[in-house]
């Protein structure tokens, strides 16, 4: 769902459940799954990442799978976004600060913070969410 300040409930909730304008909001054109998939296409100036452009201007997301003992520079993003590391371990550094990165852990990266990700021996594969309307 984008952003809203409205909530149309449907069920599973005690509260006012308001089914006929949910109804009347849903689509029920069916579609090819291939019409479905998001579109892709390389991100930045390394081979290893992935953007991920969703049909609504509040989500993108890149995929960075890198090899072992690797390393990706990225620019900063126009608007804040958040890093979701989900296999390796490996290093992120901002400025002169560097943490090191395992799977499980999760960074918030404010707008316009140029980040590098360098991978360990096992490589590295994470997740960076971003809102794309600031792109």
């Amino acid at each position: 769902m984008a952003t809203s300040d409205n909530v149309v409930r449907a069920g599973l909730t005690p509260k006012l459940r308001d089914v006929e304008t949910l109804i009347s909001m849903l689509d029920y054109d069916s579609s090819e799954p291939k019409e479905l998939l998001l579109h892709t296409q390389k991100y930045g100036n390394g081979d290893s990442t992935t953007l991920y452009r969703s049909p609504v201007p509040e989500f993108s997301m890149l995929q960075t799978n890198l090899k072992p003992n690797q390393t990706e520079n990225f620019e900063g993003i126009n608007g804040p976004s958040i890093l979701i590391i989900t296999q390796g371990k490996g290093q992120i550094q901002c400025g002169n600060n560097s943490l090191d990165l395992q799977k499980g852990f999760v960074f918030y990266i404010p707008s316009n913070t140029k980040i590098d990700l360098t991978s360990g021996e096992e490589g590295l594969l994470c997740y960076r969410s971003f809102c794309d309307r600031f792109n």
